[in-house]
């Protein structure tokens, strides 16, 4: 059963927002224009069919800028690879103890020490979508956003019900605070449009009535 967060009372019905139990990962809803490489055994995510971890590995080999390049450009050279052309690439940092949060700074408030620290990744995001390194890194921005989310467990669903518990509209796959409150706002719009359709339905029903001269005893009212 989901893990209830919040009740809301809305217009004589209620919205719950809920944990959503079937979360699915970021890049499993992404593509290839935009999407994370991480190879901790703690936070494995590597796109096997555009490189191998091996691969990565040697990409993420070097420590200094200039060894950075070297290793890069070696790593082009021995594998003749087109995919490392076509990307922005930024690295990722990742501290790791009793969970796992992902930046794209090179360390943690957290972790000055750097002990729980690992550098084991890259967002990848596509030129041809992102055209400057800002756009690039601003996109990535996101996406990390997006993980953390999802790692900490910050996914949200609702389901909007009437008087009765019977439910009229639900949806989930909301990430983080910016995620609730627009789930809070749809499950709002799918209420709206539910009491505009039984509104809809009394008024023509009423219109009936009249139009059959039904005894007032006898005609049904929606408060």
């Amino acid at each position: 059963m989901e893990n209830l967060i919040e009740k809301i009372e809305y217009k004589n019905h209620q919205i719950k927002i809920v944990q959503d139990a079937d979360d699915i990962s970021p890049q499993e809803n992404g593509d290839d224009s935009l999407f994370l490489v991480h190879y901790h055994h703690r936070s494995f995510y590597v796109k096997s069919e555009l490189f191998t971890e091996d691969e990565l590995r040697s990409f993420l080999n070097g420590s200094t800028k200039k060894e950075y390049k070297q290793h890069y450009d070696n790593w082009k050279s021995e594998y003749k690879s087109l995919i490392f052309h076509k990307y922005h690439i930024i690295p990722v940092s990742a501290y790791i103890h009793s969970g796992v949060t992902l930046s794209l700074a090179k360390s943690f408030a957290l972790d000055s020490g750097g002990f729980d620290t690992s550098h084991c990744g890259f967002v990848f995001a596509a030129k041809s979508e992102f055209k400057t390194a800002k756009k690039a890194r601003a996109a990535a921005a996101g996406l990390i956003s997006t993980w953390n989310n999802y790692l900490s467990g910050e996914i949200y669903g609702y389901i909007a019900e009437n008087k009765d518990g019977e439910c009229v509209g639900s949806c989930w796959g909301f990430y983080g605070d910016e995620g609730k409150a627009d789930a809070i706002l749809n499950a709002k719009d799918e209420i709206d449009c539910e009491v505009k359709s039984l509104q809809k339905k009394h008024l023509a029903k009423l219109r009936q009535y009249i139009f059959n001269k039904v005894n007032l005893l006898y005609r049904e009212f929606v408060v």
